[in-house]
């Protein structure tokens, strides 16, 4: 049977968590075309954040960009280079905006992760005693989350935790790693400023159960300069640009989107407008905030329908819709077609196609 692009059964992720690679790989002199293809993912997925990639293929492509670089290290190198609005890790910067406290960050940010992925499965272990609590990232398969991978993914837990609170002194108790030492560590103790233990018998983060209550300060300001970034990202992607209400609008929604925070008064406050003016000016362009987030979601469905395995019930939560039933309807209204048998009309097309 002939494989959509970019389709896998396997565990996924999201293909935002790209995000850089390729500026990485240039800065060292090699083509990131050519090793995402090595890697067997699709380079196009590069300008499609809002897609799915296969986990272990994006753990191949990490643990090959360390041996073929000679970079030991290069998960930690690449997590120190991604920009501070994070593109790579969704909005979740921007879920600060929403949360009172660090606590309920990590709950909210943890919650849009795992609609994002199921190749690993981030835990909060809080026994409310000792005065610890962790972050435990555990494999959502029956093999272990490659060195480089887990690495990057840590590289940028601390990295946004220091951010999110706006303090830079915000250090962990101590690092665990599955994977054995490396020769040189330096650049782990630059990153983590805390004592690592390797060959342990969790990936996790130790952090003072305190940090969980201390109140996070978002403001209008802060997230609009978070969203201004964040658009100028999503525009660097389009093949084509031209400025309009309409479009921010539909780009900030992208940006969001399964967040949880995907409403016409947050996106207006982005945008530094009412919610009252966002109507307005979408109404000179004749369009509404329904309509585009309606198009938006058309846009999301069929693509991770047509490039991804992912369950159903996944894509109706990515994309905030109330329930799978729910987005059975407007994949319905879309196409003519539930999601299963939009799927299956691609692939039965897909199969059909000759071979190159």
């Amino acid at each position: 049977m002939t494989v959509l692009p970019g389709a896998s059964s396997d565990a996924y992720i999201r293909a935002c968590t790209l995000s850089g690679f390729a500026d990485v790989a240039k800065a060292k002199g090699a083509d990131p075309v050519a090793m995402l293809e090595r890697a067997g993912i699709d380079p196009n997925v590069m300008s499609a954040p809002e897609t799915l990639i296969s986990f272990i293929r994006e753990g191949d492509l990490l643990e090959m960009a360390a041996g073929e670089l000679g970079t030991e290290s290069f998960g930690l190198e690449w997590a120190l280079s991604v920009p501070p609005h994070f593109p790579n890790a969704g909005p979740m910067l921007l879920l600060k905006e929403t949360a009172a406290t660090f606590g309920e960050w990590i709950w909210r940010s943890t919650g849009y992760w795992r609609l994002g992925t199921s190749g690993v499965v981030p835990q909060i272990a809080d026994d409310h005693l000792s005065g610890v609590a962790a972050l435990r990232i555990a494999s959502g398969r029956p093999a272990a989350i490659p060195r480089q991978q887990i690495e990057y993914l840590f590289g940028m837990a601390v990295r946004l935790t220091r951010a999110v609170l706006a303090d830079d002194a915000a250090d962990p108790i101590l690092v665990r790693f599955v994977h054995p030492a490396p020769q040189d560590i330096a650049l782990h103790e630059g990153i983590f400023r805390c004592p690592l233990v390797f060959e342990a018998d969790a990936n996790e983060i130790l952090f003072e159960r305190t940090i969980l209550m201390r109140p996070l300060h978002g403001d209008a300001t802060s997230l609009a300069e978070t969203m201004d970034q964040f658009l100028r990202y999503w525009i660097g992607l389009l093949p084509r640009y031209r400025p309009s209400v309409s479009t921010s609008t539909a780009l900030a929604i992208k940006a969001v989107l399964g967040a949880g925070i995907c409403s016409k008064e947050f996106i207006a406050r982005a945008l530094r407008v009412s919610p009252r003016k966002l109507q307005r000016l979408l109404t000179q362009e004749g369009a509404t905030y329904e309509d585009i987030l309606d198009g938006v979601r058309k846009e999301m469905a069929e693509r991770l329908l047509a490039d991804t395995a992912a369950p159903i019930s996944t894509i109706a939560g990515m994309l905030e819709f109330a329930s799978a039933a729910a987005m059975t309807l407007a994949v319905r209204r879309w196409t003519g077609m539930t999601p299963s048998a939009y799927r299956a009309s691609l692939q039965s097309a897909a199969d059909q196609m000759p071979a190159a």
